[in-house]
């Protein structure tokens, strides 16, 4: 096992042999028709109904190959989604963490003023409560813009 890849089972590399298998099969059955452009009506139509079958099949194939690469594109875009997403996640708990220490941190700083500030006027606490809320609103801003 290499990093992110796994070991390769039956189907990963038996499945791409027999697509490609299958369409060089029809290039055949193709230049088969063409030898055959002057062939009885009967002998054509049987040749033509064989062609059905056979486009369908070879057609699945070409899809399978064509489809598995617009699948594993589709799985690597979102695999660095999901990056991306988990990254944005951790910067925004952190920030949370951050605003939610210095929001307990003013709250302490608040209760011990509190029980200190018996003799300052109303306009004095208001004062610094509002510049308090300010800093916090500031903060707030700085880590979720």
């Amino acid at each position: 096992m290499n990093g992110d890849k796994t070991p390769l089972d039956l189907k990963d590399w038996v499945a791409p042999i027999v697509a490609v298998l299958l369409l060089i099969g029809l290039i055949i059955f193709y230049v088969i028709l063409l030898q055959n452009l002057n062939a009885a009506t009967e002998a054509w139509q049987r040749l033509t109904y064989i062609s059905g079958g056979i486009e369908a099949i070879a057609f699945a194939a070409a899809g399978y190959l064509f489809g598995k690469e617009v699948n594993r594109q589709q799985a690597q875009d979102a695999t660095a989604d999901k990056k991306q997403a988990q990254a944005d996640a951790k910067t925004a708990t952190d920030n949370g963490n951050k605003l939610k220490t210095l929001i307990l941190t003013k709250l302490e700083v608040h209760k011990a003023r509190q029980s200190g500030i018996k003799s300052l006027t109303a306009p004095q606490t208001s004062q610094n409560i509002e510049t308090e809320l300010q800093d916090l609103a500031d903060q707030a801003n700085t880590l979720f813009p």
